[in-house]
């Protein structure tokens, strides 16, 4: 529980820590507080044989130890201390050099003779007066040599010389990539080369220059395999070590040596060991005896003191375990970080609070609250805490309460962001956005693109204005919204565009909802509104507000789209057509093409706005031929009167072909041609090619003649009429007498064939004349010859007598 009764948030690192949230003090005191130390001991080595005070020199390289007395050497490999080899020395040893690979010993003998030794025995090397003081070995078998005269020599097969100092040559040590050759003498010389070959360096000491430092010698050297150290005569430190953080030594020191974090040295009988980064030492004392040397083997990293009679192992546990806290104490967090790299899980809590006091100090130099010369480094800082435990709480009221910092909050908050949590993204994200719109963030489109599925859409919309708020909708195709943006704003191009894409989405309402508003302002929207798929009815209420647009749009609609299912839309276009001038001629076509409208409707308004021919055709489509004549003449549409009566003869024609001719058409024929003949006559027209065109006799029109037209002007056609009546009667009376013949052949016929018996011939098809069924049907059946009425004999019930005519059954 933290200190407001608040449950703190368990932080587990990967290591499954329980570690929880602390201000920096908190976690700081929690972390190192209790901080372990490294150890340094010294162990005495027990040697299978004696020494007897005569120990020379001790080195040790890859595990083998190399031990010089006066005239004899012993090899021991210390992972097999038991085999221990000898050799006897070819003289008096005064000086000697060991390859770091542990298997190449080069002696000096008094008499100035090298020798190596080789195969359990020492060779000889052909070095002819050279007093050599230093030899460097390098991975390619050349040997780099400096000497008390101040010669440089490279040796790979021979002896060559390549360089010149005035004074002995103390050390050569190349750098840690073998990048760079160093020359200790008077000066600290150094060249860069790109290997060690002994091409490269010939080429490097004859053609370029070195860079020359002074070192104020004499002094103390030691050098590792990738560092030197010198303590020259001031007691002043010069080394290419960087963690070095001492610049002098003031204690008298005997000889030195580097391990990776301190420098060992001593004096007398005591040791004494440097912290390079924090500059403590600590004390050794070897009891009752001097110390003769100390030398490390860099490979192995083992350090060795030995006396006369004596060798120990310095033995140091744990000497990095605190060279994190020593550079985080420096402000030096990177090289802090990389001992921290390990995953235990104490290294979770040191890595956190490394990196916190990192995150803090970026914010300090940057100028965090008092002024913005380096936002970078507050940005950079702040990006840091919000990787760690550092309180989310606590770091948002520390930019708060700077004014103007909003651009590090919302980097800040940007760091904080975690998909995995939803409800967490929701509300960052959404005060992100408000922090880059107050802001003016150039990054607000990248942002809003890549996260406004995690944002609260109404939280948004009351967020965010205009364009970006534009911006957003279209993200989550909000086009409901675009559309009333776009018209609100008068856009109207792009108001249409966005029904467009509402269309595409199956979303067609809006096109209907929005079709006064934009018909009125954008005339063009009918352009759009015919490619798509629409139901016309809906934008009739738009366009009867613009019967200009109406007429044209709704042409297309029903002629072109062959739009004419929709019977509203039919009456819209046929009313628009009615109310306009010289649109006689599409409203014909129209009706012609369809008669999905209302005939009733549509032709009262012909009527009243005088669009005769129209209303003329409207009657004959609902065969009210009376009414379509009397139209026409009483508008003098004389042809189209002549179209009327075409038409009825037509339709009459069709029914005579397939019923029998009924009374009622011709009595319409008779009042049509009648009615057709008084305009004639009442117009003085000419009634003679109507007589010949119709079924009128010149009798029929004699009443509608006026009083004073004269016979004589019908003269042919009373002529033709009495002819026609003449070859009429005729007719008929050849006709009754072929039929009395006939009927007078069929009696004596029937009696003839009646005399034997009786038969009646009963037409195919033939009822019966009471319930209407076949007659042949039914076998049983009764017939009378005489009236030729048939009955089943189920039907009537006397069957002596036709119950029809009560004519008997002869």
């Amino acid at each position: 529980m933290s200190a407001n009764g608040r449950r703190t948030k368990s932080i587990r690192s990967d290591s499954n820590s329980t570690y929880t949230s602390h201000s920096l003090d908190q976690q700081q005191a929690l972390v190192c507080d209790n901080l372990p130390q490294p150890t340094f001991e010294l162990e005495p080595v027990h040697l299978q044989f004696n020494l007897n005070n005569k120990f020379n020199k001790l080195l040790v390289s890859n595990n083998i130890m190399f031990i010089l007395l006066p005239s004899l050497v012993y090899r021991i490999d210390l992972d097999n201390p038991s085999l221990v080899d000898n050799y006897l020395l070819p003289g008096k040893l005064t000086n000697v050099w060991l390859n770091p690979n542990g298997k190449e010993l080069i002696i000096q003998i008094e008499n100035e003779s090298y020798y190596q030794l080789h195969d359990k025995s020492f060779k000889q090397f052909k070095f002819k007066h050279t007093n050599i003081t230093t030899i460097a070995f390098t991975n390619n078998h050349t040997l780099v040599i400096g000497t008390e005269e101040g010669h440089v020599y490279l040796y790979e097969r021979s002896l060559k010389q390549v360089y010149k100092v005035n004074s002995p040559i103390q050390g050569i040590v190349f750098s840690s990539n073998n990048s760079q050759i160093n020359i200790i003498a008077d000066k600290l010389y150094s060249w860069d080369c790109f290997d060690t070959s002994f091409a490269e360096l010939q080429k490097v000491f004859k053609h370029t220059d070195p860079t020359v430092k002074s070192i104020n010698p004499p002094g103390i050297l030691s050098s590792s395999k990738e560092h030197y150290l010198y303590i020259n005569r001031d007691n002043e430190i010069i080394t290419n070590d960087d963690e070095m953080q001492l610049d002098r030594l003031d204690d008298k020191l005997s000889q030195v040596m580097l391990s990776p974090h301190h420098i060992i040295g001593y004096h007398e009988n005591v040791i004494k060991i440097y912290n390079k980064l924090n500059k403590n030492v600590k004390e050794i004392t070897v009891p009752e005896t001097k110390i003769r040397g100390i030398t490390a083997d860099y490979i192995s990293n083992t350090y060795w003191v030995y006396t006369k009679n004596s060798i120990f192992e310095l033995v140091i546990e744990n000497e990095s375990i605190l060279v994190w806290y020593d550079y985080y104490k420096m402000g030096k967090y990177m090289d802090a970080l990389k001992y921290l790299e390990d995953a235990r899980e104490d290294n979770f809590y040191k890595r956190d609070l490394v990196l916190i006091k990192q995150g803090y100090d970026y914010l300090q130099q940057g100028g965090f609250g008092i002024v913005s010369d380096d936002l970078g480094l507050q940005i950079r800082g702040i990006q840091i805490l919000a990787q760690l435990t550092e309180p989310f709480e606590k770091v948002c009221l520390m930019i708060l309460n700077h004014q103007g910092l909003d651009l590090l909050l919302i980097e800040y908050l940007l760091a904080k962001l975690n998909k995995k949590n939803k409800i967490q993204m929701v509300v960052l994200s959404t005060w992100v956005i408000e922090l880059m719109v107050r802001s003016g963030d150039a990054r607000f489109n990248d942002f809003l693109k890549a996260n406004y599925k995690h944002l609260d859409r109404p939280t948004m919309y009351q967020v965010l204005s205009s364009e970006k708020l534009l911006f957003y909708a279209e993200l989550l195709e909000d086009y409901t919204y675009i559309l009333q943006y776009h018209i609100n704003k008068q856009e109207w191009k792009q108001a249409i565009n966005t029904l467009i894409k509402l269309y595409t989405k199956g979303v067609i309402d809006p096109v209907y909802e929005t079709a006064v508003m934009i018909l009125m302002n954008y005339p063009k929207v009918t352009d759009t509104w015919l490619k798509l798929e629409l139901q016309y009815e809906k934008l009739l209420p738009a366009l009867l507000n613009r019967p200009e647009l109406a007429v044209p749009f709704l042409q297309k609609v029903t002629m072109e789209k062959n739009y004419k299912k929709s019977r509203h839309v039919n009456n819209t276009y046929l009313s628009l057509l009615i109310t306009r001038n010289d649109s006689d001629k599409q409203i014909i076509k129209f009706i012609n093409s369809t008669s999905n409208y209302e005939r009733n409707f549509i032709l009262r308004l012909c009527i009243s706005h005088k669009k005769y021919h129209a209303a003329v055709l409207l009657y004959v489509e609902m065969k009210l031929y009376e009414q379509a004549l009397e139209l026409a003449l009483s508008h003098d549409l004389v042809p189209l009167a002549e179209f009327i009566l075409s038409k009825f003869n037509d339709n009459d024609d069709k029914q005579v072909s397939s019923i029998k001719y009924e009374d009622v058409n011709y009595s319409t024929k008779r009042k049509l041609w009648l009615r057709y003949g008084k305009y004639l006559i009442d117009k003085d027209l000419d009634l003679k090619e109507t007589l010949r065109q119709s079924s009128l006799q010149l009798k029929d029109v004699l009443m509608l003649l006026p009083d004073g037209v004269s016979v004589n002007n019908f003269k042919d056609e009373i002529v033709e009429s009495l002819n026609g009546y003449n070859a009429k009667i005729n007719l008929l009376s050849l006709e009754m007498k072929e039929s009395l013949a006939i009927s007078t052949k069929l009696k004596q016929e029937l009696r003839d064939f009646n005399k034997n018996k009786t038969i009646a011939i009963i037409e195919p098809g033939e009822p019966c004349a009471v319930c209407g069924d076949l007659l042949l049907k039914n076998s049983s059946l009764v017939y009378f010859p005489n009236c030729h009425h048939g009955f089943h004999k189920d039907c009537i019930k006397d069957t002596s007598a036709c119950s029809l005519c009560n004519d008997f059954n002869i």
